[in-house]
């Protein structure tokens, strides 16, 4: 048999060109592997995602305290849980982009805040902190993106928030006729590294 490096270099890799190696499953049997199913494995045991929402009201029961955000749903997840509905726990470590969004209602009569920011085992993670006035009496969608590095399944994020006013509250709503449901938070995780 030839030496591998004596072989041609393929520079159009295909998801089903194949791999020769030992299936460790059955005595080492020599065996071939595609492209396509190794991905899929590596994908299917190692990138973690993850999409949870929540479609009830939620409010803070008083003005500036730092109360979790609350997701009770999860559309679908890999390698990642929501345990007592606020805490994330990421079970492969990595980087991991967060994406949070949140249907706010005020319903005060003047302009109030809401400050989101991510915390780590209860302590706020620095300089993660955003800020956004809401307007009296109206529904607004705010947004915020986050980077974290996971290093331990023991440790758990939770995206919290404070109000200046009890009256600036979270509140999504009904399908429509022409519309799907607004969930009142959405929580899209992605592994990255």
């Amino acid at each position: 048999m030839a030496k591998i490096s004596s072989y041609p270099l393929d520079s159009q890799i295909s998801a089903s060109d194949m791999f020769i190696g030992s299936d460790a499953d059955n005595n080492n049997a020599t065996k071939n592997f595609s492209v396509g199913d190794l991905f899929s494995y590596y994908n299917n045991i190692h990138r973690s995602y993850g999409n949870f929402y929540d479609t009830l009201g939620q409010s803070s029961s008083n003005s500036n305290i730092a109360t979790a955000f609350l997701f009770r749903n999860v559309e679908f997840s890999n390698n990642i849980g929501i345990s007592g509905d606020t805490q994330i726990k990421f079970y492969v470590n990595g980087v991991y982009n967060i994406q949070f969004f949140a249907q706010v209602f005020n319903d005060t009569g003047s302009s109030e805040r809401i400050q989101i920011w991510i915390a780590k085992n209860g302590v706020p993670i620095t300089n993660t902190s955003t800020q956004n006035q809401m307007i009296s009496g109206a529904y607004q969608s705010v947004a915020c993106n986050f980077m974290i590095e996971s290093f331990s399944s023991a440790d758990y994020y939770e995206i919290m928030w404070s109000v200046t006013d009890v009256d600036l509250y979270l509140d999504g709503g009904g399908a429509t006729g022409i519309a799907p449901a607004t969930p009142t938070t959405t929580l899209i995780i992605s592994q990255v590294l």
